[in-house]
């Protein structure tokens, strides 16, 4: 099933060709990914996950939080997984993003997400991990400055 696209008339202006070319282009990645991860999955690389997906609904959130002058003082974002399928992040070059790591002795501990200018960071969400891979890929929790 097809969902429709938005009515760019509803997109401002000021940003409607820029938020038209990421979600095309956000689109191509995650239909390159999929494939990706059908194949690891041993599935057909062409559709597997891809019809599975509901690739053309998704959600575009849009957050920008500006270099604190005083970040001792800020709260972060709790700990969470992301419930969809992927999410496609790009980051600025302030950072913040972190991600819970457990390693083989079990233990968890928060690392800090660099950011590199011109890559995306991709997120495994829960439909993936729990409906679609059988837990064989796995949603990690993220998190921002909170656990600094």
């Amino acid at each position: 099933m097809e969902v429709e696209n938005a009515d760019p008339a509803c997109i401002p202006a000021a940003c409607r060709a820029e938020l038209l070319e990421w979600d095309a282009q956000a689109t191509a990645v995650g239909r390159a990914l999929l494939g990706l991860l059908s194949q690891g999955l041993g599935l057909h690389r062409d559709t597997a996950l891809e019809e599975a997906s509901c690739l053309d609904g998704k959600v575009m959130v849009c957050h920008y939080y500006p270099v604190c002058p005083e970040p001792e003082r800020t709260m972060g974002i709790v700990p969470h997984t992301d419930p969809g399928v992927l999410v496609v992040l790009a980051q600025d070059g302030v950072g913040g993003l972190q991600v819970k790591h457990t390693g083989e002795d079990g233990r968890s501990h928060w690392v800090d997400v660099k950011p590199v200018p011109g890559a995306l960071v991709i997120n495994v969400g829960d439909l993936l991990q729990m409906m679609m891979s059988n837990d064989a890929y796995k949603s990690g929790a993220a998190g921002g400055d909170e656990h600094v």
